[in-house]
Parts: structure tokens; C-alpha cells; sequence
């Protein structure tokens, strides 16, 4: 586990550090040395996370880039796919990500992604454009039902937000 730990810090870093070293050189090698002095793995870990989403967060375009793509890629599978369990895992996976990598908009990102499913089922009812798989046509209540799954995608979207804070904030018996 320590070991685990241990890798997927030095790969985060190496991932915050590739995107910085053109742009950000010496913030890039100040990361990479704090890292390197800190002696306890779950502080590597913690300061690994937040060089990423710093490195992440000097371009502000990723966020909104991630959002738009967590809606359209729920909308192409609830076009694609009957309801099922997996729609709750898929959208709960998409608010949980978009929680973690932007806490401060939890509560957007879990609006956004929760409402895709009413939304498509929406656009079935009003154009009458329904995918294959379906053979009959949504009533609005129905529709409205699918609201719904709004909880569960604040619920994952707070999660992200918890355990990116989690990463981010020592605790304090570690101060």
C-alpha cells in the first residue's frame, strides 16, 4: 500500500510538472523539490494532488472543458443506453470526478450532470426524435421523474469535493 501510495504520487507529480516545465519552470522545479523533501507518503500524496490541480488550474479552460464534456458524454449514453443501474454509476463516476477537480463548483457540476437524463428524455418528448432501443414516447411527468437523479449527483459531486479537500487540507495531528 505504501509503495502504491508512493507511485501514484511520483506519477502525479509527473504529470503536474510535464504541463508546467514550458510555462512555469520554476514553479515546476519548486514542486518538484518540496515533493522530494517531504518524508511521509501521505503528505507526498497530498502535496502531489494539489501540484496537479495547481498545475490544472493555470489553465482556467480545463475545468469548463471537463464539465461540457462529463454532460455531453452522460447524454450520448443515456441516447445510447436503455436506463439501467449503469446510468446511475456513469453519472455518479462524472460528478464525483468534476467534484474532485473543482470543489468550489460542486454544486454546478452536480446540477449539470444530474439533469442530462431528464433533459434527454425531454428532448424526446418535445421533437418526437427518440433513439432506437425505445418504443414508446415519454410523458413530461415521466420525464420529471428522472429529476431524480439530481441527488445523487450532488451527493458524488460533494464526495469529490470532500475527498479533494481531504488531499489538499493536512489534517490537524499531522500539524
Amino acid at each position: 500500500m505504501k509503495d502504491m501510495r508512493r507511485w501514484l504520487a511520483d506519477g502525479l507529480m509527473r504529470a503536474a510538472t510535464a504541463r508546467m516545465r514550458r510555462s512555469h519552470p520554476d514553479w515546476a522545479r519548486a514542486m518538484l523539490s518540496e515533493h522530494a523533501s517531504l518524508s511521509d507518503r501521505h503528505d507526498q500524496l497530498g502535496w502531489a494532488f494539489g501540484s496537479l490541480r495547481a498545475s490544472l488550474a493555470i489553465g482556467n479552460a480545463v475545468y469548463p472543458a471537463v464539465l461540457a464534456l462529463a454532460v455531453a458524454g452522460m447524454g450520448c449514453y443515456q441516447w445510447s443506453a436503455d436506463e439501467s443501474l449503469i446510468t446511475l454509476l456513469v453519472l455518479s463516476s462524472l460528478a464525483l470526478l468534476l467534484g474532485v477537480l473543482r470543489p468550489r463548483r460542486f454544486l454546478l457540476s452536480g446540477v449539470a450532470v444530474g439533469v442530462v437524463v431528464c433533459a434527454v428524455n425531454s428532448f424526446e418528448t418535445a421533437s418526437g426524435v427518440r433513439p432506437a432501443y425505445e418504443v414508446y414516447h415519454h410523458t413530461w411527468g415521466h420525464n420529471l421523474r428522472w429529476l431524480a437523479l439530481l441527488a445523487p449527483a450532488l451527493l458524488c459531486s460533494l464526495l469529490g469535493r470532500c475527498i479533494s479537500l481531504k488531499l489538499l487540507t493536512p489534517s490537524p495531528k499531522d500539524l
